[in-house]
């Protein structure tokens, strides 16, 4: 082949770029020492797989390379069909390491990785009902892989797990941002805007190559390849979105204790509570609900922008875990609405009490640290706006 002889077409450039910068990048977390170690391996292994299901489609339909590489060695094409078998679960224990600071890998955990292990002698008995003409065949036309019932299942059953795991990636997301609720007061400074932008381009990927998979009988040669072509570039955008994340926005969030993990046992500073008394969850001792409402009354804890429960738990001299109970089950809210509604109350008083102050200075002194927060909640809880309740006040 002469130098100048073209290898590559403009749209093969995308598939090149997200493979070289996977690589790049997956090296690159590989060799960080900020952030949890163990996040920054499977992150790396999540990128490095991407990678290869870019490259997996590069030597299939790049021309010159499937000339120089598959014509004499068509079973190089099935090389990296593992790849989308381990996207799923690197993304769903990447995202699990992330929020929960008790995680780590543990030796039963290899059972997500079944299908990937399997996926050699599953190839193997496509070989084996492909025989080597059709083996041989298949790759100047896609179509007769596509009609071998064992590729086609190997092809959409990996589309189908990837998203499978991105729906319970997405779950676990959401179990998150309830367990913040229960532990954090203010969620303003807590970034998830990585793991959202993560999960989202992932399955969004993966729904847009179901659907190429699905319709590939219902639309013309020319139409499937276009929406092909259009898949490649979202990988494109979507490796580009990972790599500038990664070099220009923080992705630590905030961890929470795993509510499953082995680790999730009662500290020594935080004993075990009574069996008895737990199955009488709606029954607590009046002390304890004082001492919760003396914190946020007399102390006014509330007053702290970033209040956590332990914060609360130790100024009512209590556990977490009591304190956590008697919120949820005393008061019926989250330890989020809860105090919030405390500074909303307070924000009423002082509304009414402060006329000449702004409902951004009225914010500030209820513990409030952002005015769009403020006002969600007075809303939530007052029925009006700060603005509307002041003006109604000063009618009366």
């Amino acid at each position: 082949m002469s130098l100048q002889t073209p290898i590559f077409n403009f749209h093969d450039i995308a598939l090149i770029l997200v493979v070289f910068q996977s690589l790049l990048l997956a090296g690159l977390l590989l060799t960080l020492r900020q952030g949890k170690r163990l996040s920054n391996r499977l992150l790396a292994l999540f990128i490095t797989a991407t990678g290869m299901v870019a490259l997996d489609t590069l030597l299939y339909w790049c021309a010159q390379l499937k000339q120089l590489y598959l014509a004499d060695s068509p079973q190089i094409f099935f090389l990296f069909k593992f790849a989308p078998l381990v996207q799923g679960p690197l993304l769903y224990f990447y995202v699990k390491s992330v929020i929960y600071t008790d995680f780590h890998a543990r030796t039963r955990d290899l059972v997500h990785f079944i299908p990937a292990f399997a996926c050699p002698v599953w190839i193997a008995l496509i070989f084996n009902t492909l025989g080597p003409d059709q083996l041989q065949a298949g790759i100047h036309d896609y179509v007769v892989y596509w009609d071998n019932l064992l590729f086609r299942a190997l092809i959409v059953g990996e589309v189908i797990l990837v998203l499978v795991y991105a729906l319970a990636t997405l779950k676990l997301m959401l179990d998150y941002g309830k367990r913040l609720r229960e532990n954090y007061s203010n969620l303003g400074g807590i970034e998830r805007r990585w793991l959202k932008i993560l999960i989202m381009g992932f399955s969004l990927i993966y729904l847009w190559t179901l659907l190429i998979q699905l319709s590939s009988s219902l639309v013309t040669q020319q139409t499937a390849s276009l929406m092909g072509l259009a898949g490649n570039y979202l990988n494109f955008l979507f490796i580009n979105l990972l790599v500038f994340y990664n070099l220009l926005h923080s992705n630590v969030v905030q961890g929470i204790r795993d509510p499953e993990g082995p680790t999730q046992t009662a500290p020594a500073a935080e004993p075990a509570e009574d069996p008895a008394a737990e199955e009488r969850k709606d029954t607590f001792a009046p002390a304890q609900i004082r001492s919760i409402e003396r914190a946020m009354t007399e102390d006014r804890v509330y007053l702290t922008p970033d209040l956590t429960l332990e914060q609360l738990a130790t100024s009512a001299n209590l556990p977490a875990r009591t304190t956590s109970n008697i919120i949820n089950r005393h008061f019926n809210m989250s330890f989020f609405d809860f105090v919030n509604y405390h500074r909303v109350e307070a924000a009423k008083a002082l509304l009414i009490a402060e006329p000449d102050k702004s409902v951004l200075e009225i914010s500030e002194l209820a513990g409030f640290n952002s005015k769009s927060a403020f006002n969600r909640f007075f809303k939530k809880f007052a029925g009006v706006t700060p603005t509307e309740f002041r003006r109604g006040r000063s009618e009366k």
